[in-house]
């Protein structure tokens, strides 16, 4: 059975990922009818996520939030999930009736953490609020006013506050403000960093680093394979030649190019700087991952779409696409800082005359990461998706 699935982060108060809900179809058309729904929901849970994918490189040791509607909550499903790792979250257009209730009383007794998903306050949902662990609120459509009233409230018994759809820095420190415990939204797919920090590294690359230094003869191939791995050094990379010192005439369009101009005993003086000067950094850990993700995906995607050729272009597009988000700076300014090559720049900065190629899989690659399948999918981008998660679970493990 062909099936769709993405994930999208939550987040507490220190912006660490508490969980992920889960974005999962079994058609790129994501519409659904009744029982229909249900039973593609089952089929892709039981039959494809918990057996044929690799639960860790999903959810890399955190909670799953699944919604459930009326009809896959009154199945028997929900009990074949383990407990300790997922959320059950009852969809708004659940009317909470006396089998609802006793349903989602059954799960709380086995132990599942039950969430209401864009709850709107009312004397008909008393009986789930009752049971409810995490209650979701949607901070777009909620007034500010009634959303502290909420949270003032239902935080007195104990029920844990989630914002949803933060979109702005603004958002989310009201939504700190008010008292909400968790968050999640399109602010935090791309996480706003203080002016003027530099891309966070992951450490463990600077190891490796050290050892190729210290080798007799530089190996490309192992350069390049770092630089896959850390957006930090890769951004770094173009942005030293995108200086006017060096004066390059063409611009550079993937990882081994960038390599091979720079030459070894340049290469050699920048990584021992780059290794010195990201030592001592922190590094928000899920923005890093979200970056080599659409860098992975845009990657295969573009051998599948036969485009092979732009494989590097596409590993590039992907791997800068939340330059703005790292830098704290609108993107058309952060792309400035490095020369990439025009299509890029144009399918990110949202400016005409890209490769419609190119700019065609960007679009399917973020649509398929938000969870917004309309159509026009391919068969191979869950495994594609998939690949990717593993590849990214690979690099933070070892």
């Amino acid at each position: 059975m062909e099936f769709f699935l993405a994930r999208q982060p939550i987040f507490d108060q220190d912006r660490r990922v508490f969980g992920y809900e889960m974005l999962f179809r079994s058609s790129p058309r994501n519409a659904y009818d009744g029982d229909q729904a249900a039973r593609a929901g089952s089929s892709v849970i039981l039959n494809s996520f918990f057996s044929s994918l690799a639960l860790e490189d999903v959810l890399d040791g955190k909670r799953a939030f699944f919604n459930f509607d009326r009809a896959l909550l009154m199945d028997e499903l929900a009990l074949l999930l383990p407990p300790d790792r997922v959320v059950i979250e009852i969809l708004e257009t659940i009317t909470p009736d006396g089998e609802i209730v006793a349903r989602c009383r059954h799960l709380k007794q086995k132990g599942y953490t039950l969430a209401l998903d864009d709850y709107v306050d009312g004397p008909a949902y008393a009986p789930l609020l009752e049971l409810a662990d995490i209650v979701k609120i949607d901070v777009l459509s909620t007034p500010p006013s009634e959303q502290r009233r909420l949270v003032n409230r239902l935080a007195r018994r104990g029920t844990v506050m989630l914002a949803e759809k933060i979109e702005t820095p603004e958002m989310f420190g009201q939504a700190r403000e008010i008292g909400y415990q968790y968050f999640q939204g399109y602010f935090f797919a791309r996480p706003a960093v203080l002016r003027g920090r530099e891309v966070p590294g992951l450490k463990v690359n600077y190891a490796r680093l050290l050892k190729e230094l210290n080798a007799p003869r530089l190996d490309i191939a192992n350069l390049e394979k770092i630089l896959r791995q850390d957006v930090a050094l890769s951004y770094r990379l173009f942005r030293y030649l995108s200086s006017p010192l060096f004066g390059f005439r063409r611009q550079i369009a993937s990882l081994p190019q960038a390599l091979m101009l720079v030459g070894e005993a340049s290469l050699r003086k920048w990584f021992s700087l780059a290794v010195l000067g990201g030592l001592g950094e922190d590094q928000p850990r899920e923005l890093v991952i979200s970056a080599l993700l659409r860098a992975f995906f845009c990657e295969s995607m573009a051998e599948s779409s036969g485009a092979g050729e732009r494989r590097g272009e596409m590993f590039l597009l992907g791997l800068f696409s939340h330059l703005d988000a790292f830098l704290d700076r609108p993107i058309g300014e952060a792309l400035r800082e490095v020369d990439v090559p025009d299509s890029i720049a144009q399918i990110l900065s949202g400016t005409p005359g890209a490769p419609r190629e190119m700019a065609e899989i960007y679009r399917k690659v973020c649509d398929y990461q938000r969870g917004a399948w309309n159509g026009g999918g391919q068969a191979e981008m869950p495994s594609l998706y998939l690949k990717a998660l593993h590849d990214i679970r690979q690099i933070f493990l070892t």
